[in-house]
């Protein structure tokens, strides 16, 4: 055991930094070295200084690479899992009254759009676990086992709210959940954070980075790690990353990439957590209103992949970039948003 603590100490030493102050600038480019010498800070911290994390999250492939990598940076003490109850499959014909034709025609139009949107996010979160497979590879393999499930209808029920209050876990991650209510988000004495995908205050809501893609606004395309507050997506900033984009890329390798820099972007809140550092955030504007599931409908799609496959539409290469705000610092043009 001494001999590791020495080659912990001497790894983050390699970098001319005592061993109780890893650096976390401002705005960083999180490389593969950055997990490794979060990890190996929290082995030199003393058992009571960790922080006690519980991670409230659907476990999709994207939530399930968070908590890995968060397991690999510090323990989760409880991980919650969203279930989420299967649509409605009511036939047209099943009310008792009469229905007129039109009724008909609309009832099936409308499940035809709800199978379409079951097929494509089945069909997006099999491309995006492809995509995070090769990388989670560099991570702890353990399973991802939920150590609680809650119903999506009822997480702001007192059974949640009840459990949060009796173990008092210091912050509180979420990732794919329904939006919560204060007795739920104002337990953790540190907060509750989310990791929102799309870059909020400008994308908020569902399918933000759907959104941003189809106006070809490759600026916000990106994830937001925000405190939660009443207010959708709207709570304070602590910081905003923008995944590497490639030429090629469709809607699920995009999707993979944001899961990797928000993961990355979580892991550097994290470590500021821990020596004491953590930013309050920046409150911005809400801007335009979030956005709505029922807003993107099948026309959308087929408009994006024609845009994509047949007219060969690319996206413009960048590197990925993670920036986590200070107290002091705000992000760009936040004066004039």
């Amino acid at each position: 055991m001494a001999r590791a603590k020495a080659e912990v100490a001497a790894l983050i030493g390699a970098g001319g930094v005592s061993p109780g102050r890893l650096p976390c600038p401002t705005s960083l480019l999180v490389a593969p070295a950055t997990r490794s010498a979060v990890a190996a800070q929290a082995l030199l911290e003393p058992k009571g200084a960790r922080m006690k994390i519980w991670l409230l999250s659907g476990l999709d492939p994207a939530g399930e690479h968070l908590a890995r990598s968060i397991a690999a940076s510090c323990p989760l003490d409880r991980i919650v899992r969203v279930v989420w109850p299967p649509p409605s499959r009511r036939r047209a014909g099943s009310a008792r009254r009469r229905i007129s034709a039109m009724d008909a025609v609309s009832a099936v139009l409308r499940r035809g759009e709800q199978a379409w949107r079951e097929h494509h996010t089945e069909r997006l979160g099999r491309g995006a676990a492809s995509h995070l497979a090769a990388h989670d590879a560099s991570l702890s393999m353990a399973a991802v086992a939920a150590d609680t499930t809650v119903a999506a209808p009822l997480i702001n029920g007192p059974e949640l709210a009840g459990e949060l209050a009796r173990c008092r876990p210091d912050l509180l991650v979420v990732h794919g959940a329904p939006v919560l209510h204060e007795r739920v988000f104002g337990v953790p004495s540190s907060g509750t954070i989310n990791v929102h995908y799309g870059i909020a205050p400008e994308y908020r809501g569902t399918s933000t980075l759907f959104w941003a893609l189809y106006r070809r606004d490759f600026e916000h395309v990106g994830v937001t790690v925000h405190r939660v507050t009443s207010d959708l997506d709207g709570g304070p900033v602590l910081g905003h990353a923008l995944p590497k984009l490639r030429p090629d890329d469709d809607e699920a390798a995009v999707f993979a990439a944001c899961a990797r820099v928000g993961a990355d972007l979580v892991l550097a809140y994290l470590e500021r957590c821990r020596r004491g550092a953590a930013p309050a955030g920046v409150a911005l504007p809400l801007g335009p209103p979030p956005h709505r599931k029922a807003e993107r409908r099948i026309a959308h799609d087929v408009a994006y992949w024609w845009r994509r496959n047949v007219a060969r539409e690319r996206l413009p290469a960048r590197a990925a970039k993670v920036t986590l705000y200070g107290a002091v610092e705000a992000p760009p043009d936040a004066a004039s948003r």
